[in-house]
């Protein structure tokens, strides 16, 4: 099938913005997010990563990570109820700088990890990249100490002193040496990094002009859903049923949030993403053919019928008829099945099997036909005209 490029589909996400004050630096990092954004996020030495979330009408972007030779920034931090069930996480959570990480956790908590290696610039892209977890018990090098405790009350102690104890989570983390300190001033950790970000980083992205505004996040061309596919089902759930009927008949009865056919959240091991780009993600399996009245669950299943497709508590039929072939693959499962039945489960023939399902990956805008048990992947939300609920389905005997 060709691609139809006359059509293009909306992106229709809200853009979040760092807006909480509590920290210092928290007014300097929505600076930092408007200055990029000025510049089409496209500054020389700065790597800007997104993320989305949300369904039906309320779906987010925000800026994820913010990546500089010397800095990085992390946004995921809840600073208010953004609509629906969703909530507005785009506060900085983690700010790693030359010298220690900050991080925000949930709960009124934070860490400040202490960099104490001798070579920043042979450890910086650990340091600023890597993970922060259990150093010593993994055998990891000695570049950083660990502080936490409660940062409850930090707006009533601006103008004196927090001390984060240092910990070593039951010697799983290096403790503090001989001239080490044994805790950390959150109030002067706080103040030194939003000196830093002000005198340092802001400049850097002001001193390069503003450019012509570009489109950020276009929408995509529409892509035609092959006609030699289908039809498709899947299995949800009761709610997923009830929700569902209701928006088909008037979707005002549905909260925004609510608003959407069915969406995935399976992954599809074995490297899909590394394989074809793009393929990466959690999905919504569907099946290939039609389901008789007297078919059950427990038939479904020894009819070799994925895992993925019919969940545990999964009894409901859903008939799934994609508008557009967007962001949506096929699998072909016959060779891996074959292989399958003749290896008694370990992990070793678990990932073969992965591997080889992974490997017949394609987008159905490339398919011609010619899969023996072909799966497809669904990887973006569907709209509620685009499912059809069927029916309960039976269990049958040994379900």
């Amino acid at each position: 099938m060709g691609e139809s490029v006359c059509e293009i589909i909306p992106d229709g996400r809200i853009f979040l913005y760092p807006e909480i004050s509590e920290f210092p630096f928290d007014g300097i990092c929505r600076e930092i997010t408007l200055e990029l954004e000025k510049r089409n996020f496209l500054v020389p030495g700065i790597d800007v990563e997104f993320a989305r979330y949300g369904t039906g009408e309320n779906k987010f972007r925000q800026v994820r990570s913010v990546r500089g030779k010397n800095f990085k920034l992390k946004f995921f931090r809840d600073q208010r109820e953004a609509t629906g069930r969703f909530e507005d996480y785009a506060a900085v959570e983690r700010i790693a700088i030359m010298g220690g990480e900050l991080e925000l956790e949930f709960g009124n908590a934070a860490s400040f990890y202490y960099y104490v290696g001798k070579d920043w610039v042979k450890d910086r892209d650990q340091f600023l990249d890597g993970k922060k977890y259990f150093a010593k018990l993994h055998g990891a090098p000695r570049i950083y100490l660990k502080y936490c405790g409660s940062r409850a009350s930090f707006k009533d102690n601006i103008n004196g002193e927090m001390m984060l104890p240092a910990v070593d989570d039951s010697r799983r983390e290096y403790a503090p040496e001989d001239g080490d300190p044994k805790a950390i001033d959150l109030v002067a950790v706080s103040k030194r990094i939003a000196v830093y970000l002000e005198k340092s980083v802001l400049p850097y992205i002001r001193s390069f002009a503003v450019p012509p505004k570009i489109d950020l996040f276009p929408g995509q061309p529409r892509v035609d859903f092959p006609s030699c596919i289908g039809p498709l089902f899947t299995m949800s759930t009761l709610i997923s049923w009830e929700r569902v009927n209701l928006g088909r008949k008037d979707p005002s009865l549905l909260a925004p949030h609510e608003r959407y056919g069915l969406i995935g959240y399976v992954w599809l091991p074995g490297g899909s993403d590394a394989l074809l780009p793009g393929a990466g993600g959690e999905f919504l399996w569907a099946a290939v053919g039609e389901v008789p009245l007297d078919v059950t669950i427990a038939s479904l299943k020894l009819s070799g019928c994925p895992c993925e497709v019919i969940g545990l508590c999964d009894d409901y039929l859903f008939g799934i008829k994609p508008e557009n072939g967007n962001d949506i693959f096929i699998i072909d499962e016959a060779d891996a099945e074959r292989f399958w039945q003749n290896h008694q489960y370990d992990v070793g023939a678990q990932r073969t099997y992965h591997d080889m399902v992974a490997k017949t990956i394609m987008r159905v805008s490339d398919y011609r036909g010619g899969f023996e048990r072909p799966i497809v992947l669904i990887g973006r939300e569907l709209a509620l005209n685009e499912v059809v609920p069927l029916r309960k389905m039976e269990p049958g005997a040994n379900v």
